[in-house]
């Protein structure tokens, strides 16, 4: 079995007096993504460090394996590419195999996740497939969340140009949560920081509520431009 542990410090103020830290089983998260990759059979999956050792991989007796110690020349260029980059594209020897990848930087931890095609060794055909999956993925999340932001605009037109009345506010609330299919919840939130209208229901109990000590709001009142967060404590409890 291999194991990761990841943690974070426990701060009280500006003092750090401890840790929280949580022993992860790298087995059972591989199976776990490989059932979400449900790759075909010459694709391969791999997540490396920024040391280019191998974090994670469809074969899991690759887990800690570090390709550059094991590879030829063309094996330690791919890793240096890989580890050195944000993203792009690596061709590769490795196993009597060659090798076609694209990889990416994960927000987490300055990892690096590649998904490859391998090959009996032929010259260089390039993978479509992974770039074109990748290419759809991201366009489609673009246009997602471009399509959210115009939702929101829209409703924000209901207002008329004035902080809205309860029953207003809860009335575009609702059209908006009937019309955002992953939308969790809604709050309005005046001037003062405080959460004047929340909705569905089940968030009722929160109204009230003053975060006004919320970095992210005092952004948007002092720029009066739209925001997406970086990540914060929320009312109900739970980082978001």
């Amino acid at each position: 079995k291999k194991y990761a542990v990841f943690a974070v410090p426990v701060r009280e103020g500006d003092h750090i007096s401890g840790a929280l830290g949580v022993m992860i089983d790298l087995h059972e998260l591989q199976h776990l993504m490989d059932r979400t990759f449900d790759l075909p059979p010459d694709y391969i999956w791999y997540v490396v460090n920024k040391h280019g050792i191998g974090m994670l991989h469809s074969d899991p007796s690759l887990i800690f394996f570090e390709p550059a110690m094991h590879g030829d020349e063309s094996m330690k260029n791919a890793m240096h590419a890989i580890t050195g980059n944000l993203s792009g594209k690596v061709n590769y020897t490795f196993a009597g195999r060659h090798t076609q990848a694209v990889f990416q930087k994960l927000t987490f931890n300055n990892w690096r996740l590649a998904l490859a095609k391998t090959t009996e060794y032929t010259d260089e055909t390039g993978i479509p497939d992974a770039e074109v999956t990748l290419g759809e993925l991201s366009r489609g999340m673009q246009q997602e969340l471009e399509r959210m932001d115009v939702r929101l605009s829209e409703g924000v037109q209901k207002f008329n140009n004035r902080f809205p009345d309860e029953a207003l506010a809860r009335k575009v609330f609702r059209e908006l949560f009937d019309d955002i299919p992953y939308a969790y919840s809604f709050a309005l939130i005046n001037a003062d920081g405080i959460m004047t209208v929340r909705e569905p229901g089940a968030f009722y109990g929160y109204e009230g509520h003053d975060i006004r000590h919320q970095k992210d709001f005092q952004k948007v009142m002092a720029t009066q431009k739209p925001r997406l967060t970086a990540s914060f404590r929320t009312v109900e409890g739970f980082n978001a």
